[in-house]
């Protein structure tokens, strides 16, 4: 995710090679290529058109993941694959022509959405990187997000949404957010306690280094997730 603290550590997600997935919201996709970072996959829900953040992608690598409620445009992009699903209100009459199903993936944020679609898809360990849910000194984006078009860059980090909720600091204390980053930090807690309650063995990790605390995933720094997994393929 694009968050502030995403430039903590975003020149180690170079060294991955093809030892882990790197899933990215399509508003990180500008900081990725910024270093030379190729994602396997991008995720795209909005139907808002931001789809020209995409342009520098090696499509011939990136496969995408979308929502049947993203704007047209995404679907213009030349990626290696396109795989799309089909939100909880598409008409069933639609569903049984096309010979599809739809799945109920929880989250509304695109990386509340790709957390869970991991998850449905039995990954055996998540790392969340950027997903601060928090502001930092009046900033929410590390500046290469969508908000960053057309935008200089000494207002790159700039907020002027109201920061009134607290939430727990990632290194202990209190961060403050927004009413959204809010909804999304208690969407992340709730989908842990039902992969819980499913008993489904899943090895979760919170590598932003930074912003909020999210209960039920193990806060480390990316080197130390990477130093566990990068070794080891996780497919094939």
């Amino acid at each position: 995710s694009p968050g502030p603290s995403l430039l903590k550590n975003i020149n180690l997600l170079k060294d991955l090679g093809d030892n882990i997935i790197i899933v990215a919201v399509a508003q990180s996709v500008p900081a990725l290529l910024k270093h030379s970072i190729q994602p396997d996959y991008v995720v795209a829900i909005d139907p808002i058109n931001y789809s020209s953040i995409l342009d520098g992608l090696n499509y011939q690598k990136t496969n995408a993941i979308f929502i049947d409620t993203v704007h047209g445009d995404f679907f213009n992009k030349p990626f290696k694959n396109i795989y799309t699903g089909c939100n909880v209100h598409t008409s069933k009459n639609l569903l049984k022509v096309l010979d599809w199903t739809t799945t109920n993936l929880e989250g509304s944020s695109v990386s509340v959405f790709s957390f869970n679609l991991l998850a449905h898809l039995e990954a055996s360990a998540v790392a969340l990187v950027g997903q601060d849910l928090a502001t930092n000194e009046g900033s929410y984006y590390v500046g290469d997000g969508m908000n960053s078009l057309g935008t200089a860059p000494e207002d790159l980090l700039k907020s002027d949404r109201p920061s009134d909720w607290e939430l727990p600091g990632y290194s202990g204390g209190v961060v403050l957010t927004q009413g959204d980053y809010f909804i999304y930090h208690g969407e992340f807690v709730e989908s842990v306690k039902k992969l819980k309650m499913r008993a489904q063995k899943i090895q979760l990790y919170n590598c932003t280094e930074g912003g909020a605390f999210i209960k039920g995933f193990s806060h480390k720094p990316l080197k130390s997730f990477m130093k566990k997994f990068a070794s080891t393929r996780l497919y094939k």
